[in-house]
């Protein structure tokens, strides 16, 4: 499989050039038609090479993708460049990620079906908690506020802490563009086609790609190395590692 070669058009915000940053390996995964959710998870992957890290990013498994049966004239170049981008073909390829970072057009309030069928093929590796402590953080796509981007990323969110995993919130304090606590949303506008702003890129850029100290790392890849937790050893996980019990 090649891996993906960013296609040129979006800038790095300036936040992160020149920054000093833990090495981290991320993952993107990414579900998008016309293009607008493939812009974000593009741009998280361009910060997070400039800044020198580990970054793999996939889209999701669509049929109806391959096929042409939901491609436009309109949408051309940015169906082009999804096309550039591999598909994941199973959710173990995501193991050995420090971060995992989802993004779904949001369907209804919900995710696509399409990124749906990613998440539940977690299930074959539910029971042994391999991704458990790993840092997890989404966006969305959606035609209007109204259209529920937030709960499709509380979907996201529900299924990292079945998971395991930790959410990454976004802060109040952000700056910029107003973004939900539970990750970063993008209106597209009624025809799809409202460009993906540059305050919505650094605000992601910001919070989902970092920064991050060693010390999280540590304690995750920790964590995903111990084979049995009960309920208990994970409630309290951090608090013993701190000699706080």
């Amino acid at each position: 499989m090649k891996p993906y070669a960013a296609a040129g058009g979006h800038r790095v915000p300036e936040v992160w050039k020149g920054e000093t940053k833990t090495m981290a390996k991320f993952t993107i995964v990414f579900h998008s038609v016309c293009g607008n959710t493939y812009q974000i998870a593009d741009c998280f992957y361009r910060v997070l090479q400039e800044r020198g890290q580990e970054v793999a990013l996939y889209r999701t498994a669509d049929a109806s993708f391959e096929s042409g049966e939901r491609r436009s004239d309109e949408f051309k170049h940015l169906q082009a460049a999804i096309d550039a981008v591999p598909v994941i073909e199973e959710a173990a390829q995501v193991l050995g990620s420090d971060v995992l970072l989802l993004g779904s057009p949001t369907y209804y309030g919900c995710v696509s079906a399409q990124m749906k069928t990613f998440m539940d093929s977690f299930e074959k590796m539910w029971a042994d908690a391999p991704t458990a402590g790993m840092y997890f953080g989404c966006f969305t796509s959606a035609g209007d506020g109204c259209g529920g981007p937030e709960l499709c990323l509380q979907v996201m969110n529900t299924f990292a802490q079945h998971m395991g995993m930790v959410p990454i919130s976004v802060p109040c304090n952000i700056g910029g563009t107003a973004q939900p606590a539970y990750g970063i949303k993008h209106v597209s506008g009624e025809k799809a086609d409202r460009a993906v702003t540059e305050e919505t890129q650094t605000a992601g850029s910001k919070e989902l790609c970092g920064p991050y100290s060693e010390s999280h790392f540590i304690r995750g890849r920790k964590r995903r190395k111990d084979t049995q937790f009960s309920g208990k050893d994970v409630l309290f996980y951090d608090i013993s590692k701190k000699g706080l019990n």
